[in-house]
């Protein structure tokens, strides 16, 4: 079943990346809609399974609300495929928080912005945990991952949620490390750590067949401090 679903959203996938931006860039919100976004929802189970133009509490709308036994589940935000989404995700995760949406996404059909907007102890920012680019991953990468936060038995078991918000931990992991990293090498480099000056010690050795004494590599270390520590504007991130 599973295959099933991957191969056909792979199509869709693919005849987009085929057409390429010159065929759908011209898409309005309705054509992203009815020609993307719902196409994809179909093969994902959730045809005739969504509210269109959800209304939150009387605060506004959202384009579609995924239910299952007549709860809501996922909110669905919309944009014409020129649409940048970086100015919608604010209501987006308000409207989500406001009726308790765990999961929501904010899409123009070719970028899908994942988030958790229930998520504690992070900024409102901080709250997406995956992206999607049609146009830049490879169609089975983004069929996966369709499936695995929109599948609508996954959504249904819980296990969307789930693998979600693994997800979110091993993404907020990465950027604290990310981080950090740099933090780790400047108190070795200006601490003088014994392990770092016995690593360096035994490289030369290696290199040159010759090791330096501790008080070598420190008295190198030191001459060399503000060369080798590493400041913000130089930071380049890990890949």
């Amino acid at each position: 079943m599973m295959d099933e679903i991957s191969i056909k959203l792979e199509k869709i996938i693919g005849e987009i990346k085929a057409g390429g931006i010159n065929k759908i860039g011209h898409y309005d919100e309705a054509n992203t809609k009815s020609k993307i976004i719902e196409k994809i929802l179909r093969v994902l189970d959730w045809d005739g399974k969504f509210d269109l133009e959800y209304n939150v509490m009387d605060k506004g709308k959202v384009d579609y609300c995924l239910t299952i036994k007549q709860k809501s589940e996922i909110f669905i935000e919309a944009k014409g495929v020129k649409h940048e989404l970086d100015d919608h995700q604010k209501q987006l995760l308000n409207y989500s928080y406001e009726e308790g949406i765990e999961l929501a996404v904010l899409t123009n059909g070719i970028k899908w912005w994942f988030y958790l907007p229930m998520q504690g102890g992070v900024r409102s920012n901080d709250r997406r945990f995956y992206k999607i680019d049609i146009f830049e991953q490879e169609a089975k990468e983004i069929a996966s991952k369709f499936i695995d936060f929109l599948y609508r038995e996954n959504v249904k078991t819980g296990e969307a949620i789930k693998i979600a918000k693994r997800v979110f931990k091993n993404s907020q992991e990465y950027k604290i490390l990310n981080e950090n990293l740099p933090k780790a090498w400047n108190e070795l480099i200006s601490n003088t750590d014994d392990e770092l000056i016995k690593l360096i010690g035994e490289a030369t050795e290696k290199i040159c067949g010759c090791k330096p004494s501790d008080e070598m590599v420190k008295e190198f270390l030191s001459n060399n401090t503000s060369k080798l520590l590493i400041f913000d504007n130089e930071l380049m991130p890990i890949k």
